[in-house]
């Protein structure tokens, strides 16, 4: 692993998610205190629409990054009731799960890379590969 991007999302949750569910981004946190981080987390949003929850956002570096890219990502679920927050466990790649090459989740098999990507020169095949 040449490069690790450990992001901690922790949702604040009121029971189970439902469209009437209260959600936000209450904390992103850089994986280590180094004054130099060459990825840069932004615009995180969330949005539930029939039954999925969808997250989205943009990342932005400065320097060369070559992969794997890794990420650990911390999903918390906060209940009111009794004022403790829990960690949602990883299942089927959705909650507290960590990703070994995020590159994996940039293109779907099948289909052309973004125009965005081809526009920078952003590489997005992942023929043969399979998320860990």
């Amino acid at each position: 692993m040449n490069k690790c991007l450990v992001l901690l999302i922790f949702l604040f949750l009121h029971n189970f998610v439902s469209p009437n569910t209260n959600i936000k981004i209450y904390k992103i946190i850089r994986c280590n205190d180094q004054t130099y981080y060459p990825v840069t987390i932004k615009d995180v949003s969330l949005e539930i629409q029939n039954g999925y929850v969808n997250v989205s956002g943009s990342l932005t570096t400065d320097s060369n990054i070559t992969g794997p890219v890794q990420a650990a990502l911390t999903v918390k679920r906060y209940i009111d009731y009794i004022d403790i927050w829990t960690i949602i466990p990883c299942f089927d790649n959705i909650g507290s799960c960590t990703y070994n090459d995020l590159c994996y989740w940039g293109k779907p098999q099948n289909e052309t890379c973004p125009q965005r990507f081809l526009e920078n020169n952003v590489p997005c095949s992942r023929a043969g590969q399979s998320p860990q």
